[in-house]
């Protein structure tokens, strides 16, 4: 099973105040779950196998 890595990267603060304002509207339990959710979604829909 592979381990999960940490990764950094930049975003905008409008990006990251749009994924705050879902984070408390209750769609995601933190920015990281969020991110990581998004990631897994744009993977799938190109065709990965998750």
């Amino acid at each position: 099973m592979a381990s999960d890595k940490v990764i950094s990267f930049k975003l905008s603060e409008d990006v990251l105040d749009q994924i705050d304002f879902f984070v408390e509207e209750g769609y995601s339990r933190n920015r990281s779950e969020f991110v990581r959710e998004a990631i897994m979604y744009k993977l799938r829909k190109l065709g990965y196998k998750i």
